[in-house]
């Protein structure tokens, strides 16, 4: 997949959300944000908060993109 990340970013959060694996999430989600795949690096770094709800580096992650995206509000719980 390598230079196509228009296939690589939904392959890997596809095998995220089936494995629920957390290396795949945070995997998908640092594929994802590298691409500038916004929405959907944030959609795999919840994944991965949900599946290591006491993960630091996820929940930094997710803040991160909220950030970003100018959701402060979305960041605030976290």
């Amino acid at each position: 997949q390598r230079g196509q990340v228009h296939v690589a970013v939904p392959a890997f959060l596809e095998v995220a959300r089936e494995t629920r694996d957390p290396r795949l999430a945070r995997r998908a989600t640092e594929v994802a944000w590298s691409a500038r795949f916004l929405p959907a690096a944030l959609e795999a770094a919840t994944l991965w908060l949900q599946i290591e709800p006491d993960s630091v580096r996820a929940r930094q992650t997710v803040i991160a993109l909220l950030v970003n995206q100018s959701r402060l509000d979305d960041a605030l719980p976290h």
